[in-house]
């Protein structure tokens, strides 16, 4: 997306199954009279949550960062904003 006006930071670790993709669904019906960008940092989720966290972000568009560790909630915002 081109300039976006919001962007939004979604960190994520070993969600539940089904609850990331009920937050995605949230947060497209949210933003709908903005242009937006969602940012997800999947912070070190096991195998196969972070399969979920990906298919996800690829089905509504959002990008995806992974860190290389568990870096906790704040770490993980200021590396998506970095």
């Amino acid at each position: 997306m081109i300039n976006p006006t919001v962007t939004l930071v979604v960190p994520a670790y070993n969600p539940p199954k089904g609850h990331f993709e009920e937050c995605c669904r949230s947060i497209n019906g949210q933003l709908t009279q903005f242009a937006f960008e969602v940012i997800v940092v999947d912070d070190h989720s096991d195998k196969d949550s972070a399969r979920e966290i990906s298919e996800a972000c690829g089905r509504f568009g959002f990008g995806l960062l992974r860190n290389g560790g568990n870096l906790g909630v704040s770490r993980s915002r200021n590396e998506a904003m970095s």
